[in-house]
């Protein structure tokens, strides 16, 4: 049993699936309880299911960019269940996870920016960035196919589609991607 975490936007996405179906699944808004709200959210999921902690023996997790609260949340959340339950982690940008196949992505980043990455397939063309908005502007302008702000994305069907691109990492080196200091 694998539990999906992301706290990297303005909604907190859980998931609990196994053998690539997704089991139940849900978006919350996050307002300013971010971090007491995740950790009830996810027992509330468990138990809904009747699923126990220890049968959880993954953790797929968003670690950034976006929010500075959230994705800290995310990563200090599956680094305490890692530690406590020796659960594997599993990690993917916010940005990789928006774009199943070719595209680009762009994520308001506020303050006039957005944090953006463009993929082919499961290569990366252009690694993850911050641009003014002129450019993002020119980018949604384009041809390309885009996509921007989670907005018409099933996030729960990127997941699955998307678990090759996740890299297994050690509690050690999980690190929130800032890609912008902190305000």
């Amino acid at each position: 049993m694998y539990l999906f975490i992301d706290t990297s936007q303005t909604k907190c996405n859980l998931a609990l699936f196994d053998e690539g179906k997704i089991i139940e699944s849900f978006s919350v808004p996050t307002l300013n309880n971010l971090t007491d709200m995740v950790v009830e959210e996810i027992d509330s999921l468990l138990s809904k299911n009747d699923i126990d902690k220890q049968s959880i023996s993954r953790i797929y997790l968003t670690t950034g960019p976006g929010s500075f609260t959230g994705v800290r949340v995310g990563c200090l959340v599956a680094k305490a269940w890692s530690i406590v339950r020796n659960i594997e982690i599993y990690a993917i940008d916010s940005l990789r996870l928006q774009v199943v196949g070719d595209g680009i992505s762009l994520l308001d980043a506020r303050g006039q920016n957005f944090y953006h990455a463009e993929y082919k397939g499961e290569t990366v063309i252009v690694e993850p960035e911050m641009i003014p908005k002129d450019e993002a502007d020119k980018l949604i302008a384009s041809k390309a196919k885009k996509f921007i702000d989670y907005e018409n994305v099933d996030i729960f069907d990127n997941l699955l589609k998307s678990l090759q691109l996740f890299k297994k990492i050690s509690v050690s080196d999980l690190n929130p991607l800032y890609i912008k200091a902190p305000v």
